[in-house]
Order: structure tokens, then sequence, then C-alpha cells
């Protein structure tokens, strides 16, 4: 017989823990204190076979801060000891991440550069793993790219667990390849979001919390609403008719309005298709000017404008731009869109409506206009392309491309240089460089 009270967690020894669901009608509990998850076994059954949990990063894919890595290892049954990350670390945007995974115990593989050259060693390091470290018996691939298919697939055939990890601008799919099930995980709410019969139970369990103060509970149904409309538009089913919820539920179930979701009867609910580019673009400067409009203090989230499109027209914004072949995601077409601003926050995106628009040609009267007017287009070539120094060159043509006119036109009707080097050359907030033969600019 099973002794309740002699439970204790394997790895901290605490006996503090939670029921947390059954596999293979085996009752299996996760530790209040280290999170660890666990059997509990008779005194006349054998101890369970030890083993350890992987985690293989594509570095140059996803970013997994410390909280992500800490639900990721709350779903293997094995503690999560190898952690592995690819990438070529001469890149400039992960300068710091190596030393921050690096201070996390990962293990880092450097490739060279080129295509894929991180994936090839992933896929080559993932493939023997098993060999190395015999004990593991749970993996974690943690990549966007589809090419890690066959790789899921070869682990499973060993007989190991596999969780393939990919994101979708914030949020995050955990696929158990063996069974199926996917986690989600907002990233920008840092949580995971429950399945739908989860809810009712959290909701009823804030209402009840008769000890905590008003504020503290509307924070904690502001954020479990945040979360049921990504579980609600990730499904893309209607809650209260799948589920039918019993009267005396429907009485207790609270549906607070937040701040950054728009009230909509589901009951009303009607989809706008969108056809074009011009369609994309006016319906979400609508959003950005309602929602500035409606909390002028706020700014509305990448994810949060997707869902608003997918309320709007039944699909997210990497679906639309993906449907209207205009961009390979959502986020690269509002980069490179000059009607918006994509700007980083934390760990998520915030999208504004673009800063005011360039003068048109007649209005750049002096060398200073001219300077300001480089100086923005330099800005957006630099949010697009995700560099600090762009090419002479490229300034030079997206000058054209917007003008219809060169930036010598202009230069010498101002006499304000022969050319645009020269030109650059005078001014006080662009900087001009030489770099491997080529010239480079950027601002001071």
């Amino acid at each position: 017989m099973l002794n309740y009270e002699s439970i204790k967690c394997p790895r901290c020894q605490s006996s503090q823990y939670l029921k947390n669901g059954k596999v293979n009608d085996k009752q299996r509990y996760r530790c209040k204190d280290c999170g660890r998850q666990f059997f509990a076994f008779s005194a006349d059954q054998p101890a369970p076979i030890l083993g350890t949990s992987a985690l293989l990063l594509d570095a140059e894919n996803i970013k997994l801060n410390q909280k992500i890595e800490n639900f990721l290892s709350r779903l293997s049954s094995h503690p999560l000891e190898v952690k592995i990350a690819f990438a070529n670390w001469r890149i400039t945007s992960l300068t710091r991440r190596d030393l921050e995974l690096h201070e996390r115990g990962y293990q880092l593989i450097h490739v060279p550069e080129g295509k894929d050259s991180a994936d090839g060693k992933m896929i080559s390091v993932g493939a023997s793993i098993f060999l190395q470290y015999p004990q593991i018996k749970t993996v974690f691939i943690c990549s966007s790219d589809w090419i890690f298919t066959h790789l899921c697939t070869d682990l499973q055939n060993r007989g190991l667990t596999v969780y393939w990890v990919r994101r979708e601008n914030e949020l995050l799919f955990i696929e158990n390849r063996q069974t199926g099930i996917v986690n989600n995980y907002a990233i920008d709410l840092d949580t995971e979001i429950p399945s739908f019969a989860g809810f009712i139970d959290k909701f009823q369990e804030i209402i009840e919390a008769e000890h905590e103060s008003i504020n503290e509970r509307l924070e904690r149904l502001e954020k479990v609403a945040n979360l049921f409309q990504f579980r609600r538009h990730l499904d893309g089913e209607n809650y209260e008719n799948n589920h039918q919820l019993k009267e005396t539920e429907k009485a207790t179930l609270i549906r607070p309005n937040p701040p950054n979701i728009e009230n909509q009867n589901l009951d009303s609910f009607r989809l706008n298709p969108i056809n074009s580019q011009e369609e994309l673009e006016t319906k979400i400067t609508d959003i950005l000017l309602n929602f500035k409009t409606r909390f002028p203090d706020q700014k509305i989230t990448l994810s949060q404008l997707s869902i608003e499109l997918k309320q709007i027209c039944g699909e997210t914004l990497n679906q639309l731009v993906t449907r209207l072949k205009i961009a390979s995601n959502g986020s690269k077409f509002l980069a490179s869109n000059p009607k918006f601003q994509l700007k980083q926050n934390g760990i998520t995106y915030d999208v504004l409506l673009a800063e005011e628009d360039l003068p048109e040609i007649s209005e750049i009267t002096s060398a200073n206009s001219l300077e300001q007017v480089l100086i923005k287009i330099l800005k957006e070539l630099m949010k697009t392309t995700q560099q600090k120094k762009i090419p002479l060159e490229t300034l030079g043509m997206e000058f054209h491309k917007i003008y219809q006119e060169s930036i010598a036109t202009i230069t010498k009707k101002l006499n304000s240089g022969k050319n645009l080097k020269c030109f650059i050359e005078g001014c006080t907030e662009i900087k001009l460089e030489k770099i491997n033969k080529k010239y480079r600019v950027s601002l001071r």
C-alpha cells in the first residue's frame, strides 16, 4: 500500500507536493518547492529507472529565458541536466546571450557563418546524443525550423520522449511528439495558457480567494482573462458552445474585459475578410487608432494586434501576410512597412503608427532638411535590416526609391556637395566609415 505521508520529492526530499495528472493510470506529482515531477511507489514496488532530460537550442532561431526553461523542465518527469546551444556566436545580436547561456549551464557549440549551419550541427549532435548521454530519456528540440522533423522522428524511434518547441510571435508551442498534446506558453505573460477546462477552476479559485485584496484579485483576473483570449483564438472555437456550461457555473464565471482586448459580443461575431495589402494596412491603422483613443497611455503588442485581426477577419497577422504573399511573417511585414513601427519592449514587441511622413521633395530646401530626411530613411533601414551600419549605396537607392530623384541632384541644387559621400561627410548626425573598401553610414 502507498503511504501518502512518506511521499517525498526525489530531488529535494520535500514532502510538499501537488497531484499533477496521471500517466498510464499512475498518479504523477509535482514538488511545490523545486517543481520536479515524479511518481510515488509503494514499498513493494521497485524504484523507477533514473534518467535525465536534454535540451537542444537553436539559439539563432529561439530565445529561451530562465522562466521558459523552468516551464519546459516541469513537462518532463526527468530533471533537465543536459543543455546545448548552437549558433554562430560572432553574430552581433548573440554576443551577450552566449555569456547568459553559459552562466545558466549550457554547452555552447560554435558554427561558422552560413545558411543552416547551426541547424546541421544541431541535427548531427542530436542524432547521436543518446550515445554520449545514455541516461537521457527526454529531449527538447527548440527551433521553429521544420528541418528538425526527421530528428524528432528518429529520436522517438529510439524510445526517447521528444518535445518540439516552436515559436510564433509571442507564443511558444510545445508539442509532445508521442502523444500529440500541445502545451502553449504566452511569452509576454510569462505563463502557460491552460486548457478551457482549466479556466473554470482558475476563475473559481480567484473568486473564492476571500483573504486577498481586491486589487490583487483584479490583477490576477485580468491575467487569466488575457490567457483565456489566447486560448479562444488558438483553438478557433466558441468556448460556451463547446463546453455547455451549467447555469450555476455560468453564474460564477466572471469574464472581465482586459484593457488590451476590445469588447465584443461573441454571439454577434461576424468575419470581414481582408483581400489585399491596402485593406490590411487600413485595418491595422484603424485598430491602432482605436486602441490609442481608448487607452492613450498604453501600447498594443504584436500578439494583441494579431488577436484583434483574428476577431475581425478570422485570420492572424501571420496567416494574412502569408495568404496575401506580402511577407514571410507578420513581424517582417510591419518592420518593413513605412506606415508602421515595431519597437521591442523587453521580450515583446509594441506596434505603433509610423512617425510623421517624410516631407515632399519640394520641401527639402536646405542641407539641414536633407540631413533630417536621410536620418529618417537611415533609421527605417536600420530597423528593417537590424543592422547598425548601412551601405552608403543602399541609403542612396532608398532615397531614389522614395523621391524618384537622386541625392546628387538635390545636393547640386543646394550647393551642398558633389555627391552623397561628400554630403554625408559634412553631416553632423550621420557618420561615414570605410569598411572593407566599402562605405557605410550610421547614426552618431
